[in-house]
């Protein structure tokens, strides 16, 4: 048969081998169908990428701000992560330095006394520092400048406790004095950068706006009550006697108030 069915562009021969003009348009809309999905998908991956390129990339992603207490968050991460390493390697350094001297006649016990009593003193010296420290951070919504350089202020000093302590333990030929004398300064500095810290934190840039004020004076005479002890300690060891007991009657009268004045915050509570 020459001629064409209607809808169709096959032979009729080819029509009844297929069985009909409605099974052929079946199969060709199968086809059809089997063909667009590909085609289709090509034709949209050259339209993304073209509009891609356009863009600047096919990478090229939407630029967002950061978010200020992102930015708050990210500062006060940092400086824990800093601080909690310095005094990490200073506690250990401070055992680093554990090298005594073996005298003829003297026991182990002897041997050991001065260096672990001046290291265990000194370790845990350091954990109140950093206790203390640890609190300052923790009552503060966010850190600044000046926070910053006051931490940085005390870190420099932690960091140079473990040469104060070997300088202690090697005092010889009546160099005693020295020793306690560096000690205590040392010591006297870490608390007062820490009251340097606290004290701006507080009241001048009033970054713990949690803390009670009476809380936050409780806190800042306690850790000046340290302060004045070492001081009162230092001026002892160079035979100042007077002055060294009343530094230390002050740093009670402190304690004593910083300990009312924490009273009064927990009845607050």
């Amino acid at each position: 048969m020459s001629a064409y069915r209607e809808g169709s562009r096959l032979p009729g021969a080819w029509l009844k081998l297929l069985g009909g003009s409605d099974r052929f348009a079946i199969l060709r809309d199968r086809c059809t169908g089997c063909l667009y999905g590909p085609i289709a998908g090509i034709h949209r991956f050259w339209a993304e990428c073209d509009g891609s390129l356009a863009g600047g990339g096919m990478d090229s992603q939407p630029i967002h701000q950061v978010k200020e207490h992102h930015v708050h968050q990210r500062h006060f991460d940092r400086l824990v992560m800093l601080s909690d390493g310095v005094f990490a390697i200073a506690m250990t350094l401070s055992a680093v330095e554990l090298k005594p001297t073996a005298s003829a006649g003297e026991s182990l016990i002897q041997i050991w006394a001065l260096p672990l009593g001046v290291y265990f003193l000194s370790f845990f010296l350091v954990g109140g520092v950093w206790a203390r420290h640890r609190r300052t951070l923790a009552h503060l919504h966010r850190v600044d400048g000046p926070v910053t350089i006051a931490t940085l202020l005390l870190l420099s000093l932690v960091a140079l406790l473990p040469v104060f302590v070997r300088q202690t333990l090697t005092d010889e030929n009546g160099a005693h004095v020295n020793g306690m004398l560096i000690y205590a300064v040392s010591l006297m500095a870490i608390y007062l950068s820490l009251c340097i810290g606290w004290g701006y934190a507080a009241f001048i840039g009033r970054l713990a706006p949690g803390v009670p004020k009476a809380r936050a004076w409780s806190w800042l005479l306690e850790d000046s009550f340290v302060v004045i002890i070492f001081g009162a300690l230092a001026v002892y060891s160079l035979h100042m006697n007077v002055l060294a007991v009343a530094l230390t009657l002050i740093g009670i009268t402190l304690r004593a108030m910083s300990i009312r004045l924490e009273k009064a915050a927990k009845k607050l509570d």
